[in-house]
């Protein structure tokens, strides 16, 4: 092979290698920007709805649902059909006109949660490991019936209700966002000659998921 046809061989090789480089770097450039994308914040709204028994204070299970939506305060408002034989109670986080809870009330039977739906349940939840107690600054009655257990906490039912899921993982991280105010309903699915076991205490916790709020 003369000196000429290595020389040619030499800088084919070389070109090779180039380009090779020049591949290589924008699939790493490619990368990273899929990265940088898929660690940015999502704009909007969490809610946390956390469902506690009653009367055994036992939690249930829960749901956490996000809304592209997001304002800087959190209202519930409520819209009741009184049940003569089948009511409901639809519950709305007002300020982003969006529906977060609609059980049904039975009369003479049980209602059940219409929504949210695919609730999750209790086992399906993870708690922290450790023995410490998280309490928020308030708890508020969503419906004016109840506020009559805001006269007997901390030694009401409520607070022992809190107790089983003041230790969830996801409880911590709604708390740590600076949530102030715990949202509390007390939902009766049969009423009448219903079921005081019936009854559940429903908890909602909010947090934002932008930087700059409205």
């Amino acid at each position: 092979m003369s000196l000429f046809e290595k020389g040619a061989i030499n800088i084919k090789l070389v070109l090779i290698s180039f380009v090779a480089f020049f591949i290589i770097s924008g699939c790493n450039d490619k990368e990273l920007i899929v990265i940088d994308d898929n660690t940015s914040k999502q704009n909007g709204t969490d809610i946390l709805m956390l469902i506690v028994d009653y009367t055994t204070n036992k939690f249930e299970g829960g749901k956490e649902m996000h809304f592209d939506k997001a304002s800087s305060s959190f209202t519930i408002t409520h819209e009741f059909k009184s049940p003569g034989d089948f009511g409901w109670m639809k519950l709305y986080y007002s300020e982003i006109d969006e529906l977060i809870f609609w059980g049904h009330i039975h009369w003479m039977g049980c209602g059940e949660i219409e929504f949210p739906t695919d609730i999750l349940k209790a086992e399906e939840f993870v708690f922290v490991p450790t023995d410490d107690y998280w309490l928020p600054k308030e708890f508020e009655p969503t419906f004016p019936v109840d506020t009559i257990w805001k006269e007997y906490y901390p030694n009401s039912t409520i607070g022992q209700a809190w107790g089983s899921i003041q230790g969830l993982v996801k409880t911590r991280e709604y708390i740590r966002s600076h949530q102030d105010v715990v949202k509390v309903y007390e939902w009766q699915p049969s009423v009448g000659c219903g079921d005081i076991a019936d009854r559940k205490w429903i908890f909602f916790l909010k947090k934002n998921n932008v930087s700059t709020e409205k």
